[in-house]
């Protein structure tokens, strides 16, 4: 069973992706991760590291405090 804050983030991720036109793709190549590992942070099956999270937020173009707004 996967965890209900990676689950919430990952819908975060998904979320803004979404809003900033960012394809599970383009954040693989901005962050150097995988594409599997950006699949496994959005569908909640993984949590990201701080310096992932950061990558993401420079990805995404947003402040990493923007990922836990809902928190």
């Amino acid at each position: 069973m996967n965890n209900p804050i990676n689950v919430k983030f990952g819908q975060v991720i998904k979320d803004f992706s979404v809003k900033k036109n960012r394809t599970p793709a383009y954040l693989a190549e901005i962050t150097g991760l995988s594409l599997e590992e950006i699949g496994k942070i959005e569908s909640g099956e993984s949590s990201a590291a701080l310096d992932t999270i950061i990558k993401l937020a420079e990805a995404l173009s947003i402040h990493p405090s923007e990922l836990f707004e809902w928190y």
